[in-house]
């Protein structure tokens, strides 16, 4: 379970450990592995799990440890999680029942009622019959307490009843010895026997010990009240054989006393002396194992209180030393003065400091909020600003330089805007609202894929930049950070190299550190610029800009140290200057709660069948077209938890295996040799077996022009490179989603609505056909897949993808599942039998 990193798996296995090592009889091993499984569900925040865990800690404490109070925080703790989160089912149930036996314990009969009989309605509505007889025992016993034997007798009988019927033969041996018990406390004597032998018998045929044991020491003691001593220690002998194979000595304690009053009764004194004796070391162990408990207890209570007495004990030689001083006050009177008065100091001075460092704290907290705030309400005047400017920018009959005025205020805007995202980040992590979540990962192809998306800029510039990357393949760090620090370095490095300079990316590991340097030619760094280059808003000397977006390389900084990583910038060469970033990627640099746990990878090979499994086809599939081997790896390993992934390597085998696999989401660079992505959208968008398929297009032409092209051929998102993965995450789950949705809209309607489930006029123009065809076809029940896919130009398996993608159902789902909508129009005429109704909607056979 652990080499799956998986918590909820392993939850669940050390739930199962604490389960079967009750069962050895190993309780202190089974809290062990039990309080191993609370402690992940906690820091996991899986309320469900952690409910779970609470309540077998709450039984483990009850009937393992006998400790009620405990038992019961956790178990109320349990109960709490289930009412928030609404849950009325058996896993409740349980609990409810596990806080009845603990009020049972408590003596407290009323609220252990109340509460059983809570877990039994849940059960009876769930029609957990099993639980509900294990209830009804349960309360038997609380009415037997209560001295209502008549009630605790009939809800035993109603047990024994159905232990019977189901042939549960040790859990009726059971109730027949809680039924014996019954009889006996209520003075019916032959009955309470009767019941007792019964259960004898039953244990016997099953030779269960625990169970036979029981049933052989509480006929003992009937027996011997009844007066049949004979009988009662020929039984009791057989007890005493099974409570030494069970190490049982609480209920051997009982036994011994049953012998020896019984051999006395009968007038063999020495066999009376000797089982006296029995009695005796039995009671001894019983209070050794008693005492050795509470010197746990003790022990416990002793490391609690261990500092507060060792301070006691301090103050007591102090107070000693003092007293031994007293012939010496005068003499030390100066001292002790000069001493207080040097403390006195000493104290203000460190008074002052502590408000002064408080009120830092309170300045620097204000700061951050002014940040958040003032960085929110620029939010809405940007979007007000960008918004108008975007749709003048759509029109096409547009004056060419009123365009570029707008591109220019259009770029402003969204680099406003990413400054206020880049204060936002900064005041969030002095906030302590950021922290540090790594994940295992390729660090390789994270920082090949954001060089990647550089290389338009670099060809635009004509810049030579190099990338050497290596040695990370699986390392452990945070994306975002290492998104937004990489992605900062590059585009200042970028910004600064003049056209035909140079730009490097070089990355390695060294002793469980990735060193990450970004090297740019055109320029140099002064002393007073290398100490002040990561504050916000430094300025090169004898520049107009701005170093990077003004706060780029102060985020950079943050986001580094608090990946408890260092960052430096020099000089490497001349006109040459570097950025040094050092980070650490092992696992055990970062505390537990850092660690984000992947969920396992899907791996599947490419199908070869027609029709893919529906355990395999019910996880969607990505495409991914892209020409640079990066960037494809690098959205393989972000995505491959979630989605079967198929890759192409340009525009014109996208749409080869577009066409043959029909995946259920695209992704897919612009700029690539042989078709762009561009025409890949269009000719996909227009073909009816993959027009219904999102596609995102990624590029770094950062142009109007551009993205309106992309999404006037009909592509679903358009995403700039360098891009952020949880940003890209988010578009496609986006766009998965309302795909989703339309799915859940076809299957409440009873007709078929081509406008209602297509999305787009393509699909639409299909749905039209396949109702065409279904109208034409479907009370034919010879009319096969085949034959429905075969009308539609189509092979079995684009269909199924298609209406697996539009409706949620295979192929044969969806001809069945529109059969049966015909066959609800027709039960409506209540002139037709079901056999008329069966052959008119193309079933052929009534059952």
């Amino acid at each position: 379970a652990k080499n799956t990193d998986y918590p909820k798996l392993v939850i669940h296995t050390y739930s199962r450990l604490g389960q079967e090592n009750v069962r050895l009889g190993q309780k202190e091993k089974a809290l062990e592995f039990v309080l191993a499984g609370e402690k992940i569900a906690v820091e996991e925040n899986l309320w469900f799990e952690t409910a779970n865990m609470y309540g077998q800690l709450g039984e483990l404490y009850n009937l393992g440890f006998n400790k009620t109070e405990i038992a019961l925080q956790y178990l109320l703790k349990s109960d709490s999680i289930y009412q928030a989160h609404d849950v009325q089912g058996n896993k409740r149930g349980s609990v409810l029942s596990y806080i009845g036996d603990v009020y049972s314990a408590f003596g407290d009969t009323q609220e252990a009622r109340a509460y059983q009989e809570q877990a039994l309605d849940i059960f009876k509505k769930s029609n957990f019959t099993s639980k509900q007889k294990f209830i009804l025992v349960k309360l038997a016993s609380i009415e037997a307490l209560d001295k209502n034997y008549e009630k605790a007798i009939s809800y035993m009988l109603d047990c024994i009843a159905y232990y019977g019927e189901k042939k549960f033969l040790i859990n009726e041996a059971h109730c027949q010895v809680l039924l014996s018990d019954f009889y006996y406390e209520s003075g019916q004597m032959e009955k309470a026997l009767n019941a007792g032998q019964i259960a004898i018998d039953l244990n016997k045929k099953n030779n269960p010990d625990y169970g036979l044991f029981m049933a052989l020491v509480n006929q003992t003691k009937i027996l011997h009240e009844h007066g049949n001593y004979t009988k009662s220690n020929e039984l009791a002998l057989e007890a005493e054989s099974l409570g030494l194979k069970l190490n049982d000595f609480s209920e051997l304690k009982s036994v011994y006393e049953k012998l020896y009053l019984n051999s006395e009764i009968l007038g063999d004194f020495e066999k009376a002396y000797t089982y006296s004796k029995e009695h005796k070391r039995v009671s001894d162990t019983l209070v050794a194992i008693q005492n050795i408990e509470n010197a746990k207890e003790l022990e416990a209570q002793y490391k609690n209180s261990q500092q507060q007495q060792e301070i006691a004990l301090l103050q007591s030689q102090n107070q000693l030393a003092i007293a031994q001083r007293k012939n010496q006050r005068n003499l030390l009177f100066g001292i002790i003065s000069f001493a207080s008065i040097a403390l006195l100091v000493l104290f203000t001075l460190y008074r002052n400091r502590k408000k002064t460092a408080t009120k830092l704290i309170e300045l620097s907290a204000a700061k951050s909020t002014f940040f958040q705030n003032i960085s929110h309400e620029f939010r809405t005047p940007l979007s007000l600003i960008s918004g108008p400017i975007e749709r003048r920018l759509e029109n096409k009959d547009i004056d060419e330089s009123d365009r570029k005025e707008f591109e220019m205020i259009y770029r402003n805007s969204n680099r406003l805007m990413d400054l206020i995202n880049q204060i936002l980040d900064i005041s969030k992590i002095e906030s302590k609202e950021i922290n540090v979540k790594v994940s295992s990962g390729n660090l390789n192809a994270l920082l090949k894929s954001i060089a990647a998306s550089f290389n338009y800029k670099a060809n635009k510039k004509q810049i030579d930049f190099n990338v050497d990357v290596e040695g990370m393949d699986d390392s452990w760090f945070d994306k975002d950070a290492i998104e937004k620090i990489t992605i900062n370095l590059l585009s200042n490095a970028f910004k600064f190299t003049p056209e035909k300079g140079l730009v490097s990316l070089k990355a390695w590991q060294q002793n469980g550190m990735a060193i990450i340097e970004v090297e740019n030619s055109g320029s140099q760094f002064s002393k007073t610029e290398i100490n002040t280059i990561f504050d916000r808003f430094s300025r090169l000397e004898n520049k107009n800009e701005e170093v990077g977006s003004g706060i780029g390389l102060a985020l950079v900084k943050e986001l580094t140290q608090l990946s408890r990583g260092e960052i430096k910038a020099e000089n490497s060469k001349k006109d040459v200057v570097k950025f040094s970033v050092m980070l650490p990627i092992e696992k055990t640099k970062f505390e537990p709660h850092e660690i984000v746990i992947s969920q396992p990878s899907i791996d599947i090979n490419n199908q070869d069948s027609e029709i893919i499994s529906t355990e395999i086809d019910d996880i969607p599939l990505m495409l991914v077209v892209d020409d640079n081997d990066d960037i494809r790896s690098f959205i393989n390993e972000s995505f491959k938890n979630e989605y079967r992934i198929i890759e192409a390597i340009d525009g014109k085998k996208g749409i080869e295996v577009a066409l043959e696999y029909i995946p259920d989401i695209i992704i897919s660079d612009v700029m690539m040799p042989n078709v762009s992505g561009i025409e890949l959208c269009t000719q996909l968008k227009q073909d009816q077996r993959t027009s219904h398929i999102p596609i995102v297009l990624l590029t770094a032409k950062v142009d109007q022009e551009s993205q309106f092209q992309g999404l006037e051929t009909g592509a679903d998102d358009y995403v700039l490179k360098p891009f952020s993965v949880k940003l890209l995450a988010t578009r496609v789950k986006n766009l998965v989603k309302s795909r989703i949705q339309l799915q859940d809209r076809y299957s409440k309607e009873v007709i078929l609505k081509p406008h209602e489930i297509a999305f787009n006029s393509i699909d639409e123009q299909f749905i039209e056909k396949v109702k065409e065809v279904l109208d034409e076809n479907m009370t034919d029940d010879s009319f096969s897949i085949k034959d429905f896919s075969g009308k539609l130009s189509m092979s079995r398996m684009q269909l199924h993808r298609k209406l697996k993608a539009l409706t949620g159902l295979s192929a044969s789902e969806f001809l069945r599942t529109e059969r049966l909508k015909l066959a609800v129009s027709l039960f409506e005429d209540v002139s037709l039998n079901i056999n008329e109704i069966c052959y008119q909607s193309g079933f052929n056979s009534p059952s």
